[in-house]
C-alpha cells in the first residue's frame, strides 16, 4: 500500500507507492483581482507569482513522478480575470518537466483555455492513481472510482 504524508512546513500532500504523487489544492490564482476590486492592493509582485514559486519549489524538492493540483486553481468562478489570464499559464511554465494532472474545482470554469498542452485535465470526479483517489471534492466519485483504498480530497 502506498504510503501518504503531509510535506512539512507546506500545504501539500506526498503519497508514495510505485510512483511519487505530490498533491496540491486550493491555490485560488487570480484572487488578488477580487481584493484590488474592493479596495485592497495586494503590493507590486502578484500574489499569484509567490503562489507559482512555492509549487515549483515543493516540485524541485520533492521530485515527483506526478503533480496532482486538485481543483480551485483559479480563483473566479464566472469569467476568467486579468490576474487568471497572466497568473495560471505562469504556474504551468514555472512547472515545465513535470508531469502535472489537474482535477478541476468549482472555482475552475473556463480553465481549459489557461491550460497548456501536455497537461492532463480528468473530470471532476477525480483521478485514480494506484488505488488512491484524487478529487476536489465537489463532485461525487464515478462508479469505476468505488474501489479506491483511499480518497484524497482539496
Amino acid at each position: 500500500m502506498q504510503a501518504a504524508r503531509m510535506v512539512p512546513g507546506a500545504p501539500a500532500l506526498l503519497v508514495e507507492g510505485e510512483r511519487r504523487v505530490l498533491a496540491v489544492s486550493d491555490l485560488h490564482i487570480g484572487f488578488e483581482d477580487g481584493l484590488s476590486g474592493g479596495g485592497i492592493y495586494a503590493g507590486k509582485a502578484p500574489p499569484s507569482a509567490a503562489i507559482a514559486g512555492e509549487v515549483a519549489g515543493l516540485v524541485g524538492s520533492h521530485r515527483p513522478d506526478l503533480l496532482v493540483l486538485l481543483g480551485d486553481i483559479k480563483s473566479g468562478t464566472g469569467r476568467i480575470t486579468g490576474g487568471e489570464w497572466e497568473g495560471v499559464p505562469a504556474l504551468f511554465e514555472a512547472l515545465r518537466g513535470c508531469e502535472v494532472a489537474l482535477v478541476p474545482g468549482n472555482h475552475d470554469g473556463g480553465i481549459g483555455r489557461l491550460v497548456p498542452g501536455g497537461v492532463t485535465v480528468a473530470g471532476p470526479s477525480g483521478i485514480m492513481e494506484e488505488g488512491t483517489l484524487f478529487t476536489h471534492g465537489h463532485a461525487l466519485p464515478a462508479e469505476p472510482f468505488s474501489h479506491a483504498s483511499r480518497i484524497v480530497m482539496g
